[in-house]
């Protein structure tokens, strides 16, 4: 079955022969992906697509038939660069970092050998953000894109909210049909970092206002940042008002249809720097 972007942004005519003036970006979840050829800041071409998988095996079934499908793909690009969406993931302090020992180090971390280990060093602490790439999807992603470089896509979130936090206290977060990333940050000092799954709203609040009492955060006075659009009257939305009245919801000065893919366009500007 041929799978449909549910986005699609088509500005020019991508050919062999244009493809070395635009940057590819690519960010990879296991229940999605989008893709984006940017010159600069413009989107060229675009497209998202969404599949429902809980295992990276299905995942990389459907990313091959979007490759196959997709011959722009195997231009030339100036430089390529894929975001991984990996909960396997984990930070290193710059001291007890270093690049033999990050595959060990995972796993350990994960308890499995199903990933192979990529680092990112985080700009704003002394920290390595040391992430899992499914080995399969690994293998596959080398060979399709040998000159691609890795990167996590939460990397620049992280060192955003400790910016944002340098005269205050800070929550950004991710929030997904059943998992949010949370990035707590005082006073220009990353407090923590977590991944969190959940099935009801209940259970979605549990894990919020634990992590908040954990850090010694106070709901009144943090500032929540929301780094991905949501529907203010949605119930996820109304409970977390109830309890935070300092809530900055995602807001992106792109056309609608952009939204969609605006922190990927932001990930790509910021690796490329």
């Amino acid at each position: 079955m041929l799978i449909k972007p549910t986005y699609k942004i088509i500005n020019k005519e991508l050919t062999s022969a244009n493809a070395s003036q635009y940057r590819m970006s690519i960010n990879v979840k296991i229940n999605g992906l989008s893709l984006l050829i940017a010159d600069g800041e413009k989107i060229v071409n675009a497209l998202n697509f969404q599949w429902q998988a809980t295992d990276w095996k299905l995942a990389l079934e459907n990313i091959s038939e979007i490759c196959i499908n997709n011959k722009f793909l195997t231009y030339n690009f100036k430089s390529i660069s894929i975001f991984i969406d990996s909960q396997e993931s984990m930070m290193i302090p710059k001291d007890f970092y270093s690049i033999t020992k990050q595959q060990v180090l995972l796993e350990t971390y994960t308890g499995n050998k199903d990933f192979t280990a990529y680092s990112q060093k985080l700009n704003n602490i002394d920290s390595y953000l040391v992430f899992g790439v499914y080995n399969e999807l690994n293998n596959y992603i080398r060979k399709q894109f040998p000159r691609a470089k890795f990167y996590h896509k939460t990397a620049m979130s992280i060192d955003n909210t400790i910016v944002e936090s340098k005269f205050s206290s800070v929550i950004s977060m991710e929030i997904m049909s059943n998992s949010f990333e949370i990035i707590g940050s005082k006073n220009s000092s990353l407090l923590s970092y977590n991944t969190f799954n959940y099935k009801t709203l209940d259970e979605f609040m549990f894990f919020v206002l634990s992590f908040v009492k954990q850090n010694n955060l106070d709901t009144n006075t943090v500032k929540l940042i929301l780094n991905e659009p949501l529907l203010m009257t949605s119930p996820i939305a109304l409970q977390l008002k109830d309890y935070f009245p300092n809530i900055v919801n995602y807001k992106s000065n792109n056309a609608d249809n952009e939204v969609v893919f605006d922190n990927l366009i932001k990930n790509t500007i910021s690796a490329n720097n």
